[in-house]
């Protein structure tokens, strides 16, 4: 079998150089990754650590939650009998102020039919009225 060769004899006699590293060479970027890597540990501890304190945290605000619900229930019970009574004392005060009023009450002189005016007066206003008397 017959080769043949088509590339020029100068490509041909250049060959890559096998790649060689220096230990210098590969001292920058291998403490670049340790520093991320030790960083991304720390935060990570710091973060988890971060975690557990705010779950106790949270966990003795649930504590104190549970042991003041009964004052608590009290409490909104008391302010809901509280509006209630402060409802019947509005109730109450306005019907005091409605319940006093005066009545004039004027006969009318003469020798025709006879009128009486009946002015009913609260504290709010007066209401008159004339009623025919026979």
């Amino acid at each position: 079998m017959i080769r043949i060769n088509l590339l020029p004899r100068e490509e041909k006699a250049q060959r890559k150089a096998p790649i060689s590293f220096k230990a210098g060479e590969l001292l920058i970027p291998v403490a670049v990754v340790a520093a991320a890597l030790l960083v991304m540990a720390g935060t990570g501890l710091s973060q988890s650590a971060r975690i557990s304190s705010l779950q106790k945290s949270i966990a003795q605000i649930d504590a104190e939650s549970r042991a003041l619900a009964p004052q608590i229930e009290r409490v909104n019970r008391l302010a809901q009998e509280r509006a209630e009574l402060d409802l019947r004392l509005g109730v109450i005060a306005k019907l005091e102020k409605g319940r006093t009023a005066s009545v004039q009450v004027t006969l009318s002189e003469g020798d025709g039919p006879k009128f009486v005016s009946v002015v009913f007066r609260t504290a709010a206003g007066g209401v008159s009225a004339p009623v025919m008397c026979v």
